[in-house]
């Protein structure tokens, strides 16, 4: 899997669907996945609409069956972060145990929004708006001094401004 540079927004949820689709396959007894651990899904994990983890004799193994998909996801996780001060960064703070918790972190500090302005649509939109603009300016008629403008006066001028 290639790793994660550590930018945030496109290059994080690129690495996380690489990531998901990784840890999706790799299932166990239970039936669950590692990428179900991460998402809170698998038995016995935090989400409310997760399987509880039965009770009776069969609920030791499932809950060792469940630090197994902690333990995977921990270590694949950091192994496939290529930016070493966000690495120590989460092994000081989270445990193998703890994998749920450093996956929310990472998603809640590098999953950021799309920048609207570096869309590819974004841009061609700007192009086009630009090149009406500047195809309708040469067809204006020029200003008058009969005709009024909103920036007529200074104080107008300066509240636009700043």
């Amino acid at each position: 899997m290639q790793p994660w540079s550590g930018k945030a927004g496109e290059p994080f949820r690129s690495f996380r669907n690489r990531l998901r689709l990784n840890l999706g396959s790799k299932t166990d007894k239970s039936g669950s996945s590692v990428t179900n651990y991460l998402d809170g899904d698998d038995m016995g994990g935090p989400n409310p609409t997760a399987p509880a983890v039965p009770a009776g004799a069969q609920s030791g193994e499932l809950s060792r069956l469940r630090r197994g998909r902690a333990n995977i996801a921990y270590s694949t996780i950091l192994t496939a972060i290529a930016a070493p001060d966000i690495q120590l960064n989460l092994m000081n703070t989270y445990s193998a145990t703890q994998a749920y918790d450093m996956w929310q972190h990472l998603q809640t500090m590098y999953d950021t929004p799309l920048d609207v302005s570096q869309s590819d649509d974004y841009i061609t939109q700007m192009r086009q708006l630009s090149i009406l603009h500047s195809t309708s300016a040469s067809t204006r008629t020029p200003y008058t001094s009969t005709q009024t403008s909103s920036f007529s006066s200074t104080a107008n001028y300066t509240s636009l401004t700043g």
